[in-house]
């Protein structure tokens, strides 16, 4: 309900034709910020604190005057490097072995692909339950540590590319709860990190 279907249109990809159909939604532009968390006392934040580690997202509802209301840890983080450098070490073991990688063409596309389609897989379902949480609570706002400035430490390959990509998936995580959590008539906006730990 609420939905327009769009006009359609023929799409090619490569050998494949496609079908596409756009369909729109109107949605009631939420309050600001400031505006809500000025205008109503009650309103109630979900922060959120973005891990590398075992948990991928700790997830905290917050009343206006800092009182916690619950709290939930959005694990699989282990998991999910596990699986993530075991393909980045076979692509690693595969460079050793032929020591040459040709110019202007992506070695080892189908493993590449596969962690690709691995984080993209973890944060949509991650960025998923942090909006369906700050609903179950009724929070109007989703609040992020903006963490712009980190970097991987130097070292092996295949460590050093795990943590590049898990920053990466911070990031995607941060922007799918944007338009998720927008749909659903919630704010997402970010603060310095400084203290909020």
């Amino acid at each position: 309900g609420g939905w327009e279907a769009g006009s359609p249109r023929v799409v090619r990809r490569g050998r494949r034709w496609w079908l596409h159909t756009p369909v729109e939604k109107q949605i009631p532009r939420p309050e600001k910020v400031a505006t809500q968390i000025k205008t109503n006392p009650g309103v109630r934040l979900c922060g959120i604190d973005l891990n590398i580690n075992a948990a991928l997202a700790v997830c905290t509802i917050l009343e206006a005057d800092g009182t916690v209301v619950a709290t939930r840890f959005i694990r699989g983080g282990r998991e999910l490097h596990g699986r993530r450098k075991s393909l980045l070490g076979r692509v690693a073991r595969n460079r050793s072995e032929t020591g040459i990688i040709a110019e202007d063409e992506q070695d080892h596309a189908d493993l590449w692909a596969r962690i690709r389609r691995l984080d993209e897989d973890t944060a949509h379902r991650v960025s998923r339950r942090i909006v369906e949480f700050a609903q179950e609570y009724g929070a109007t706002i989703v609040v992020f540590e903006h963490l712009g400035r980190f970097r991987p430490e130097r070292g092996k390959y295949s460590r050093r590319a795990n943590e590049k990509r898990s920053y990466w998936l911070r990031g995607r995580i941060f922007k799918y709860t944007h338009y998720k959590a927008w749909e659903e008539g919630l704010v997402t906006c970010r603060v310095n990190p400084r203290d909020t730990s």
